[in-house]
Order: C-alpha cells, then sequence, then structure tokens
C-alpha cells in the first residue's frame, strides 16, 4: 500500500481497506475534496475560534425548541457532537467507521456551473495509534470520562495549561441523533490550528488516498446500488426530496 493511491472505483476502495487493515488494524475513514486540511471548522477562521464559547452556549440555548433529543446541560461533549452534524464550526472533525460512507463524501459534491470537478480524497486514520502517540494512552478516549476527556474539551472556554502537550485525539462518542447513527459516526477532538497532516509522526497513524475527479460521478452510482446515498445517510426529508428529485430529473416522459 502506497500513500496517495488512487480509488477509481468501489472494488479499489475495498484493496484498499483490505492493506490498510493489514497495516493498521481498525480504522476511521474520512472522505473530502482533496483541497482541504485536516483541521477542524472552528480553527479555519480566527473570527469562529474567538467566539467558539458563545457558538456553544447560543446553540444550547436555542435548540432545543428545534430538536427533540437533546443532550442534557452539562453534556458539554454531547452538545459539540450535535453541533457538529448539525454544521456549526466546532473543534471536532467526521470520521466514519465505514470507508463507503466516508467514499460518498469524497464524491458526493457536484461541480459549479462552467467549473471541472475537483479531486477527492480519502483518509483512513488509526484512532488508537494517534491516541498513542499524542496522549501515550493505547486506547481510544471516551467522551464523558472525568479525566482525559474534560481536559480534551475545556479548551473551549479557557486556555490549555503548557503542561498539557496532545494537539489532537480521538474520542468515543455518544450516538445522541440519527444522523451519528446512519453515518457510523467517530470523532477526533483538536486543540491546534495545526492540521492532522503537520502534527509529530503522522505518518504511522494517518494514510491518504486520492479520487481522481472523472471517476466521482461513476463511484457515486456504484455507491447509490450498494445504498449508500444522501436520504440513507441524512434521514431526513429535505434529502430525501433531493434523492428523488436526482433519481427522476433524467427519466424519460
Amino acid at each position: 500500500m502506497r500513500d496517495g493511491d488512487a480509488i477509481e472505483s468501489v472494488v479499489k476502495l475495498l484493496e484498499i481497506v483490505e492493506l490498510v487493515s493489514k497495516n493498521m488494524g481498525p480504522s476511521w475513514w474520512r472522505g473530502q475534496t482533496s483541497n482541504w486540511e485536516l483541521r477542524p471548522g472552528v480553527f479555519r477562521d480566527p473570527r469562529q475560534r474567538r467566539h467558539e464559547g458563545t457558538l456553544v452556549q447560543e446553540f444550547k440555548l436555542r435548540a432545543r425548541t428545534r430538536h427533540s433529543n437533546c443532550p442534557p446541560e452539562d453534556d458539554l461533549p454531547g452538545w459539540l457532537f450535535l453541533m457538529q452534524h448539525y454544521r456549526l464550526p466546532t473543534r471536532l472533525l467526521d470520521w466514519s467507521a465505514s470507508p463507503l460512507i466516508a467514499l460518498f463524501f469524497a464524491v458526493k459534491d457536484e461541480p459549479l456551473e462552467g467549473k471541472q470537478p475537483e479531486t477527492g480524497a480519502l483518509f483512513a486514520l488509526s484512532p488508537m495509534e494517534l491516541n498513542r502517540v499524542q496522549l501515550g494512552k493505547d486506547d481510544i478516549v471516551p467522551a464523558n470520562s472525568k479525566d482525559d476527556a474534560s481536559l480534551l474539551f475545556k479548551g473551549i472556554f479557557e486556555p490549555k495549561p503548557d503542561a498539557e502537550s496532545y494537539n489532537a485525539a480521538a474520542i468515543g462518542a455518544n450516538e445522541i441523533d440519527n444522523r451519528m447513527l446512519m453515518q457510523l459516526a467517530q470523532f477526533t477532538i483538536h486543540d491546534t490550528d495545526k492540521p492532522l497532516q503537520a502534527l509529530d509522526r503522522f505518518d504511522s497513524f494517518l494514510f491518504h488516498f486520492e479520487v481522481p475527479a472523472i471517476t466521482k460521478s461513476n463511484i457515486k452510482r456504484e455507491l447509490s446500488n450498494l445504498g449508500i446515498s444522501e436520504s440513507n445517510i441524512f434521514p431526513d426529508l429535505e434529502h430525501l426530496a433531493t434523492d428523488l428529485a436526482e433519481k427522476y430529473k433524467n427519466r424519460p416522459f
């Protein structure tokens, strides 16, 4: 297996998954466009980082009238998971236990009119190796633990002491929303604006693969045939309507 190998079909993905499993063991997967760094949303804009705590508090104040299954008031990790899955910038980065779902996110974006499609990217992460390198621990950190996890989250509201040297870690998340369930959601939490690719010994826990732009349409069709579609990954009426409109827009009269 070579970092940067091209994924041109679902069959090629399955070959890579087998090799990743042999090299890294159980892995998490993330798909995106190739020009994004592996940096959480709140660290992509200094203004978002500056107001991170305020974003959390305002979301908590207004979410309960819009969502029937909000976390308890004092469950900060749960609130961040919910925020992340509804596209509010947080210090979390989304991953999936499913390489097929991750591949969907690498190919799902349609190019803007008059623009060429962008190359996709698929990343494989060893969560346990990341934590071994960053935290000196051999397992995934439970989000609601009172020791390690509380340190990982407290940087939202207060500066991190210099003695705490972690930059990113893989955390275990409670499923609190259907989107998390359908996407087999996993998360890393970050306390730095450095992307994962810039951390020490990143090549021991991270692999990168390209998805050529020319192959994205065919891969999207292959995934749809396997039941990996917008309305299944996002189980709501808006995405069901999007899927149905796409399905029938090119049908003959």
